[in-house]
Parts: structure tokens; sequence; C-alpha cells
């Protein structure tokens, strides 16, 4: 049993690396269950620091999508969120998965969503991606 005399020191935000920024974030929505305000604004204070973290800009862009935000945020945010890691990053599996995504499931726009999840899964891109191209490829009448 750990006690939290025995827990490491928490480190302040605006010292931590940028892995350690993104599992902080991850610890306070898992606490609260949610994207809440904090793991936004923390989000937002780590782009300022690492503005080339194609991952702060994914978990941005998750975070919005699934946030009680009061108007700060719209969805379209997410979308630019998600082509912003993709400059940071153009061979990130993960930002065209999260596009693909987002076209397909909020925008409803498969035909826009198939050429993401296509270079997702060439760059790698694991279950999520091949899953995604599936339902978009079902959704246009169309097999592989």
């Amino acid at each position: 049993m750990v006690l939290a005399a025995d827990a490491p020191p928490v480190r302040p935000l605006e010292v931590m690396t940028e892995a350690e920024l993104i599992d902080a974030i991850g610890a306070e929505v898992a606490e609260h269950n949610s994207a809440t305000p904090r793991a936004l604004g923390m989000v937002e204070d780590g782009l300022k620091r690492f503005p080339k973290s194609a991952r702060l800009w994914i978990l941005r862009g998750d975070l919005i999508q699934v946030s009680d935000d009061d108007g700060q945020y719209f969805l379209d945010d997410a979308l630019e969120s998600y082509l912003a890691a993709l400059r940071c990053d153009p061979d990130s599996a993960e930002a065209n998965e999260s596009i693909g995504h987002y076209l397909d499931a909020v925008q409803n726009e498969p035909e826009k969503a198939e050429p993401y999840f296509r270079k997702a899964i060439a760059l790698g891109g694991g279950e999520g991606a091949q899953d995604g191209l599936k339902q978009v490829l079902e959704q246009l009448g169309r097999t592989e």
C-alpha cells in the first residue's frame, strides 16, 4: 500500500516535461471521469509550452468533443485541433485516425473520412483505424 507521504511530489505544470504533462492531464480526466475545465486548461497551457506537440493537439480535440464546456469551445475546434496535430506531425497515425473519426461521426462525411483512415493504417494505425475504415466503406456501400 502506498501512502500519500510515499507518493512522489507533484511537479508544477510549468516545469513538467511534455510526457509528464500528458500524464497529468490523463490523471485529471480519470479522477473526475470527465473532461474538466482544468484538464482543458492544462492542455491549453501545455500547448503554449509545446506548440508543436501533435499529442497535445490530439488530446485537445478529444477533450473538446467530450467536454461539457460552457461555450468556450465548439465541435469544429476539435477538428482544428486534429488538423494542427497533423501539421505538427504529418506522419501521425493517431492524428489521421482522429480526423477520420471526426469526419465520419460528427460531420457525417464518410467519403472525406476514408483517406484519413487509409493513411492512418498505412502509418501503422491499429484496430481503431481499421474499424473506422470498415464502417466508412459500409456506409459508402463498398467492400474490400
